[in-house]
């Protein structure tokens, strides 16, 4: 019996050796862990709560262990291994997916210029300031090409889209109408052809302008002072003309694969919105839409299904995100502002930044109309530090049907969303420290990545390709750089 009761002692002293080295190695790992990720800043939030739980574990447990690994000690260590090594793949699944700067450009000069828009292609980031077009390639940095306007012009209209690698450009001189259209070739910078238009107004200094020129198909289209222009894009010879209807000025264009959107503002207190085959520019729908003001802002968010914001300037006009259907009547509206949110389209500051090509909040995926939104309370104060307290904000997409007009999901974000891309089957969005992955069917998350040694404050135009993401941002002079590659 004596013997019997000697070997369970032993039998128990293992089990406790097992367990202890388990444990013990699984905290004192999650201590270090967390101890060396604010020492060199890897890892996710999870390391922060990795810090926090080895730290205390290892404190209760530093008793047991010690007697576990004096009862047996040929089985702790290979426990607190097993232990060890648990800890690192909670921190490889949980911890420490992230991003880091790859390469960011350097900064602007002179100090009170401002990008107009970007582009990317399969390999290159375009940043387009009113003086300048540059061309990065995407991996690494490198500058690939320069293109200024020709003389003194500078940079007045972008297209929204590019086709294969061509991207058009409107320029013009100071203060003069945005008069010529060159179609620039983004994988050598070089001009494949340039044209000239009939203006509608002059400018305000050296400002750009979004929806004057667009690409829809295999046409280059431009707004002029009576209507729209299409040319053949390879050569920018004329292809169709269409006048703008009686008593209406055109005002926004947008091309899409298969259709041209053309607004116009008309004098009986309408926008008329017209769809136009990119082809011969033969007219598909037409719809009307009454407005109380005489200045509404309109922006066309996508040619399929077509879909436009309208914001009229009168507290009872029109305030909404119209999508319309195959016969051009108004299937759905959104409002912009609504008992629980409000909408917000753009991310970019109006008439200052990202002029030519703003930066979208909201896109269009399938059915779905998918923005950031708004709500009381979302910006709150918190600590008390030497420059007073800090700021947070409160961040979520919304996603709303384009078919009826009802909300389908709320994603919430831990921050105010700074920039919005689609990679294809998914949407990211860009917050403060962290780029998340929402599927746009259901806005359920589907990866997490925390950002580390940067910090995005200012919005950006999003591009997420091949697992880099390139942030644009409008000010390069100051903190941010022009363009930063995260990966």
């Amino acid at each position: 019996m004596l013997r019997r009761a000697a070997v369970d002692r032993r039998r128990v002293a293992l089990w406790l050796s097992v367990v202890g080295g388990l444990y013990g190695g699984a905290m004192l790992t999650s201590l270090v862990i967390g101890i060396a990720s604010l020492v060199f800043d890897f890892g996710g939030d999870g390391v922060i709560v990795m810090l926090l739980v080895g730290a205390g574990g290892t404190a209760l447990g530093l008793l047991p262990v010690t007697v576990a690994v004096v009862n047996a000690p040929r089985a702790a260590p290979a426990a607190a291994l097993a232990g060890a090594l648990l800890a690192v793949g909670v921190l490889h699944f949980y911890g420490g997916q992230g991003v880091r700067p790859v390469w960011s450009a350097a900064h602007d000069h002179p100090s009170g210029v401002r990008a107009v828009g970007s582009w990317t292609t399969e390999d290159i980031v375009v940043r387009a300031r009113p003086d300048e077009v540059t061309g990065y390639r995407i991996t690494d940095g490198t500058v690939v090409w320069r293109w200024s306007p020709p003389g003194q012009e500078v940079v007045c209209a972008m297209s929204e889209g590019v086709r294969g690698s061509i991207g058009l450009v409107g320029h013009a001189t100071t203060k003069a109408p945005c008069a010529a259209v060159t179609a620039l070739d983004l994988s050598s910078g070089r001009s494949t052809w340039q044209g000239s238009l009939r203006p509608a107004v002059g400018r305000w200094g050296d400002e750009s302008e979004e929806g004057i020129v667009a690409i829809a198909g295999g046409t280059a289209v431009v707004r002029e002072v009576d209507g729209w222009r299409g040319m053949r894009l390879a050569d920018g010879s004329a292809v169709w003309s269409v006048k703008a209807e009686a008593g209406c000025a055109p005002q926004r264009l947008a091309g899409g694969p298969d259709a041209v959107v053309a607004v116009e503002l008309c004098s009986g207190r309408s926008l008329v919105i017209r769809s136009l085959t990119p082809g011969d520019g033969r007219e598909l729908t037409r719809t009307a839409v009454p407005i109380a003001g005489d200045n509404p802002t309109v922006a066309v968010l996508s040619t399929a299904p077509v879909t436009v914001a309208v914001d009229d300037n009168t507290l009872r006009g029109t305030h909404a995100v119209l999508a319309l259907d195959w016969q051009g009547l108004i299937r759905s509206r959104v409002p912009l502002s609504s008992p629980e949110y409000d909408l917000v389209l753009t991310l970019s500051t109006p008439l200052a930044d990202f002029t030519a090509r703003p930066v979208r909040g909201a896109l269009v995926v399938g059915d779905l109309l998918i923005a950031p939104a708004v709500k009381p309370g979302d910006e709150h104060s918190y600590g008390n530090g030497r420059w007073g307290p800090s700021v947070g904000y409160d961040g979520r997409l919304v996603a709303y049907s384009l078919t009826d007009g009802t909300r389908k999901w709320t994603a919430e974000l831990d921050e105010k969303v700074r920039g919005i891309a689609l990679d294809g089957t998914g949407l990211w969005t860009l917050t403060d420290q962290e780029l998340t992955r929402i599927d746009p069917r259901t806005g359920h998350r589907t990866s997490n990545l925390s950002i580390h040694n940067a910090r995005q404050l200012d919005p950006v135009q999003l591009w997420a390709q091949d697992g880099l993401f390139a942030c644009v941002t409008a000010d390069g002079t100051d903190d941010d750089p022009p363009v930063l590659v995260l990966g």
